[in-house]
């Protein structure tokens, strides 16, 4: 028979997951602010700024890909390590299980880190979008060099401050939460349960799922989505973005 958790048990785990997701946000913060500071600079470069005026283009100085691509790229190195520190808690939750060795080759832990990556592609050209229509109505008007660099700071402003966020937010509680999911598999734990944090910031749709429990290889049903874990990319940004839920091992 499962061992019947008190809730005294179930605010422990969560607050363990959210502990160690707030170690991953921090460094996945840093990580995009760095990537958004360094865009900037280069969307800032006077001699690229004013090639642009003179070409009357619509388009900031970096790609939409280049700026997916800066990103992503400084976000792979914490996210690999949050994937990590999921893995990690979930043969925490397990007594008596050792755990095994964390391999960055696991075609699931490819899988999980590409997922996640993309999703901050997503962001970063949401953001990359933004300037380019911050620029166009200046250019149309024949504005100054001045005038597209105050558009580029309006932006990035932004960037630096919600959108950094945004992304460490999402990217932590994916990573986490999808390491731990893997984590549970390779234990061999025949099952797992969602647990929400049960105050007035949590979604309907997380308090209604809250207790599911499902075969650890399955998906649960969130607000009609299937999600392997909280954060999972496979969802739609309202029902992923500054999830606090977790999962815990049904044990036999």
């Amino acid at each position: 028979m499962a061992h019947v958790h008190t809730e005294r048990e179930l605010y422990a785990y969560w607050l363990g997951a959210l502990a160690v997701r707030a170690e991953g946000e921090n460094a996945l913060r840093a990580a995009a602010r760095s990537a958004f500071r360094r865009i900037r600079a280069r969307l800032r470069d006077a001699a690229l700024v004013e090639a642009l005026t003179l070409n009357a283009g619509v388009v900031p100085p970096l790609e939409v890909a280049d700026w997916a691509r800066i990103v992503a790229g400084d976000l792979r190195p914490g996210s690999l390590a949050s994937i990590r520190r999921g893995w990690a808690r979930a043969f925490e939750l397990i007594p008596g299980v050792e755990a095994t060795a964390f391999d960055a080759s696991d075609p699931r832990i490819v899988t999980l880190l590409a997922r996640v990556l993309a999703t901050s592609r997503e962001i970063a050209e949401t953001t990359a979008r933004e300037v380019a229509e911050a620029y166009a109505p200046i250019l149309a008007a024949g504005g100054t060099v001045d005038d597209l660099a105050a558009a580029v700071d309006m932006v990035m402003d932004s960037a630096d401050s919600v959108r950094a966020r945004t992304i460490a937010r999402t990217a932590s509680t994916a990573t986490v939460e999808g390491g731990q999911r893997i984590g549970y598999e390779v234990a061999g734990v025949p099952a797992k349960r969602w647990l929400s944090e049960r105050d007035d910031l949590v979604r309907e749709a997380h308090i209604a799922a809250d207790g599911q429990t499902v075969p650890v290889a399955d998906a649960f049903d969130v607000d009609g989505e299937s999600l392997e874990y909280p954060g999972d990319p496979a969802g739609s940004a309202g029902n992923v973005i500054n999830c606090r839920c977790t999962t815990l091992p049904v044990l036999p």
